[in-house]
């Protein structure tokens, strides 16, 4: 019976019903066995400007395919709105993971971003084949200014020719009313012009999309209340509305329209191949029978009774008129079903209905192709439950086949999602003081409860600073990689495999590629190639063509190099390599050293300009934020005094040099620390001679060398990352309060089965409530998640 259905099975798929295509549609992008691939985490997901990013990136890769390891990886913070990538920076790559921190430039403006991460190993048209993106959220607030901006585009009041965007204000404490707020927008190009807001800080702008003249389709808004300024923007979409090069697909659960039954479909409407928002009307042989939309992803679902010989179609824009996309015809007859809840443990339910009494089977696939095939009689409804004792955890492909083993219906679902590692979390208490000892205890079991050995990243943020629904877990990322191979994004929820949203993701899949779930979407050229960093002198604007010796300088360590015949000087990744904030400089041998200046070349930094980056629907439609949770959680979240007193001060004290590091990177912070992990922005330079306390103790100042120096750009170097410190010894004694919203960051923490694993970090002076995430990897391979919350009070 196997053998019967194997061939159909390989050729069918499942099938897809596509609409109609417009004039000019191109087809989709072909889909191509990726090669690697980059899950990010990070501390939180909102920031404000001038703050630590605290990341940890997992590589996985087509070991078969890649030959080489890659062994840096960079990072950039990508501005979804003006397209920009800023604050690059490299990190050393071992073992297929990676952690660093970024300072996020002072210069943000409020709104959403995407951080990109690739590796160093490039095709032949200079792609990275290794990419990872996570969407973040800037917050424009330094100091205690009493409330952010939110923008977002009302979907419901859009059209073709109008696209609304709502202005809103979000206060950081328990105040409604913004009486006399005062704000102003303005397109890109254009002048400013007056919003006008109510008492709740609330506006609405109008715009026709055929008055944007420009290609920078951006919209910004400047808020001020009480002397407060806050800036906002985001991207205006190309369209909302109906337009000629606008389709829509359509995926009905099972393959097809069954008659007699209200089938579920699901839908989606692109432009480009870019996710639109869309509103229309169902017709059944040109009549309208329902409005339906899809949500600001571009995507959704609705129901339509079957009936045999009528002809089901969507008019978009809900315009009779409007082009119309064609479902697909009602068989004559066919099984209709349902699954539930396509993520399970050790069973699979399935729901069945048909129109006559039937004789049929159930092919289950896993996902090594391994079937399992099952027989049953149907009259009228059935519900099958199938054990999946034996299946391998994953992607699976489920056929029904008639009594000509015909293969009439299919689909997907994930299989022993329960049945995964088990992940405990425990804390001494549930409550806390301000600079408190928190003691969590972390135990990993395999799913016999036993325990086993794993790698985990830990973190404790101020829960106003995650937004679940930009979000992303180990665990579900890990799975669910050649599901969403055709998504610009990955679903943004707390936890993808407990979302319905997944069952839409699964059906709405044009094809399936034989692959490994850890690979998506890729280039794959059969060659590749590993940039390097070549230094140059020049001299007088001329670049000196000859052998030269050169000092390479890295902190109070030198070597000798030399230059090839063409003046070439190839560096190593062990040579760019330096610790976080530091400069690595070369000086020219002989007497006219003093006149050289250094050129370098580095590929690796303009590669990014060759990546699709993502474009999250938050860029230009985004969720608002649950604010009474935000306001119960986080009352009056405070901000440490660092940039006002460095702003303040710079203006008398230390004049141009403060703001920034030394020439080496050295700095002292407003509390005499040298090199400061937790405050990064400078507060002057330190003298040499001079005691500064440190992490290690008390510290004496040699001083640098920088005279006649040629330092090397910062973002061709490989910084080793930082150690966080959270709130150490040395900011629980200080007398100054000190407001941080991330407590503990550990990455790559190792947890040892024989021992207990217990991780003790201390509350700071900002009272609200806290999440622990744990994620990683055990040593079976399988990925774990998990989260808990405590409170710090007074």
């Amino acid at each position: 019976m196997v053998k019967n259905m194997l061939p159909v099975i390989l050729l069918l798929g499942v099938y897809i019903a596509s609409a109609q295509q417009q004039p000019g549609h191109t087809s989709s992008p072909t889909i191509r066995t990726a090669l690697q691939k980059i899950y990010l985490t990070t501390d939180k997901v909102i920031y404000t400007p001038n703050e630590q990013l605290w990341f940890a990136a997992y590589l996985f890769e087509n070991q078969s395919l890649v030959r080489d390891t890659a062994d840096v990886l960079t990072l950039g913070l990508y501005d979804c709105v003006s397209g920009q990538m800023l604050a690059l920076k490299k990190f050393p790559l071992h073992n297929r993971v990676a952690t660093g921190n970024i300072l996020l430039p002072d210069s943000l403006i409020a709104g959403n971003y995407n951080l990109v991460a690739y590796t160093n190993i490039v095709d032949t048209q200079h792609v990275p084949i290794g990419t990872g993106f996570k969407p973040l959220r800037i917050y424009a607030k330094t100091g205690e200014k009493a409330f952010t901006t939110l923008l977002k585009i009302l979907d419901s009041l859009s059209t073709s020719d109008k696209i609304v965007v709502q202005h809103q204000i979000i206060p950081e404490s328990y105040q409604v009313t913004f009486k006399n707020a005062r704000a102003r927008y303005q397109l890109a190009g254009e002048r400013s012009k007056n919003l006008e807001l109510d008492k709740y800080g609330n506006g609405m702008v109008y715009i026709n999309p055929k008055d944007i003249k420009t290609a920078n389709r951006s919209f910004s808004v400047t808020t001020i209340y009480n002397g407060d300024t806050v800036k906002n923007r985001i991207r205006i979409p190309g369209n909302i509305g109906v337009q000629a090069n606008v389709s829509a697909s359509f995926y009905p659960e099972g393959g097809f329209l069954a008659p007699g039954y209200p089938n579920r479909v699901f839908w989606e409407v692109t432009d480009k191949h870019t996710a639109t928002s869309m509103r229309a009307l169902l017709l059944e042989d040109n009549q309208v029978i329902d409005t339906i939309e899809t949500s600001a992803n571009g995507m959704s679902f609705f129901y339509v009774n079957a009936k045999p010989g009528r002809q089901y179609a969507v008019s978009l824009g809900l315009k009779t008129n409007s082009p119309k996309f064609l479902l697909p015809p009602v068989a004559s007859h066919g099984i209709r079903f349902e699954i539930p809840d396509v993520v399970v443990n050790d069973s699979l339910t399935i729901e069945l209905w048909s129109t006559e009494k039937r004789s049929l089977k159930l092919m289950v696939i896993d996902i090594t192709g391994l079937p399992s095939v099952h027989s049953f009689d149907i009259s009228s409804y059935k519900k099958l439950t199938v054990l999946l004792n034996d299946f391998a955890r994953g992607l699976c492909k489920i056929f029904i086949a008639d009594e000509q083993n015909n293969v009439v219906a299919g689909s997907y679902f994930f299989s022993h999602y329960n049945n995964r590692n088990q992940l405990h979390l425990e804390t001494d208490k549930a409550a806390y003081k301000t600079r408190d000892s928190v003691a969590l205890k972390v135990t990993i079991v395999d799913k016999d409860g036993n325990p086993i050995n794993s790698v985990a990243t830990i973190s404790c943020a101020l829960l106003s600073r995650i937004d679940f629904g930009m979000i992303k877990n180990i665990e579900s990322d890990h799975d669910l990689g050649v599901v969403a191979h055709q998504e610009r994004s990955f679903l943004k929820r707390r936890n993808i495999l407990d979302s319905a949203m997944l069952l839409r993701h699964i059906i709405r899949m044009k094809n399936m590629e034989e692959t490994d779930t850890l690979l998506i979407y890729g280039r794959h050229t059969g060659s590749f190639l590993k940039p390097v960093v070549q230094l140059q002198l020049a001299r007088f604007g001329k670049r000196e063509k000859k052998p030269m010796e050169l000092v390479l300088f890295k902190e109070s360590n030198f070597s000798i190099l030399k230059t090839n015949e063409e003046g070439i000087l190839t560096l190593s990744n062990d040579e760019l390599l330096v610790k976080d904030g530091r400069k690595l400089f070369v000086k020219g041998m002989g007497k006219k050293n003093g006149d050289f200046y250094v050129q370098t070349e580095d590929s690796l930094l303009t590669a990014h300009s060759n990546i699709e980056v993502p474009v999250y629907n938050p860029v230009y439609r985004e969720q608002a934020p649950d604010l009474q949770a935000l306001l119960k959680t986080d009352r009056e979240e405070k901000f440490s005094s660092t940039m006002e007193t460095v702003i303040v001060r710079s203006k008398r004290d230390y004049g141009a040099t403060t703001g920034i590091a030394n020439p080496c990177g050295d700095y002292v912070c407003q509390y005499n620390i040298l090199n400061c992990p937790n405050h990064t922005i400078p507060y002057k330079w330190p003298v040499i001679g001079q005691k500064y306390r440190s992490v290690s103790g008390e510290i004496i100042y040699q001083g640098c060398d920088y005279q006649n120096n040629m330092y090397l750009p910062p973002a061709s170097l490989v910084y080793l990352p930082r150690n966080f410190l959270g709130m150490d010894s040395t900011l629980l004694k200080q007398e100054f309060p000190e407001y941080l919203s991330t407590l503990s960051w550990h990455p790559f923490k190792k947890l040892k089965k024989e021992t207990e694993n217990q991780l003790v970090f201390h509350t700071s002076d900002q009272k609200g409530v806290y999440l622990i995430t744990v994620q990683g990897f055990a040593e079976n391979g399988q990925p774990f998640y998990g989260e808990k919350t405590i409170r710090v009070e007074d």
